[in-house]
C-alpha cells in the first residue's frame, strides 16, 4: 500500500490519482505496472528493510537462556544485546522520476 504525505493540496490531488491506480495494481499483484504508474506521477519510491542473521540470533538466544537459568542476568542481557547489534538497516530507491525534455 502506497500513501502520500505532501503538504501542498493541489500537488497531493494530482498525485493521489496515480497512487490510487498504483494501489489497485499492487492489490492485483501487478507490481511492475504499479511502479510505472508511480514513476509517471513523478513519485519516488523508497523502502527501508532490516536484515538479521537468524542462525546467529538463535545461538545468542540459546546462550542467553542458559545464562538466565544460571542467574547471570547481566551476561544474558549482553548476549541479547548482541543480537540487536547484528541488525543491518538499509534503504533502497527503486523508482526514478520521469525525465523532462529540455
Amino acid at each position: 500500500m502506497v500513501s502520500l504525505c505532501w503538504p501542498k493540496t493541489s500537488c497531493r490531488r494530482r498525485k493521489s490519482a496515480r497512487i490510487d491506480k498504483a494501489n489497485e495494481h499492487f492489490k492485483n499483484g501487478k507490481a511492475k505496472e504499479a511502479l510505472e504508474e508511480l514513476r509517471l506521477g513523478d513519485i519516488s519510491v523508497l523502502y527501508t528493510r532490516a536484515w538479521m542473521p537468524i542462525a546467529a540470533a538463535n545461538k545468542q538466544i540459546e546462550h542467553a537462556t542458559k545464562l538466565m537459568n544460571d542467574h547471570k542476568y547481566y551476561e544474558a542481557n549482553l548476549a541479547l544485546k548482541a543480537i540487536g547489534d547484528t541488525i543491518t538497516v538499509d534503504s533502497v530507491a527503486i523508482n526514478e522520476p520521469v525525465k523532462t525534455k529540455s
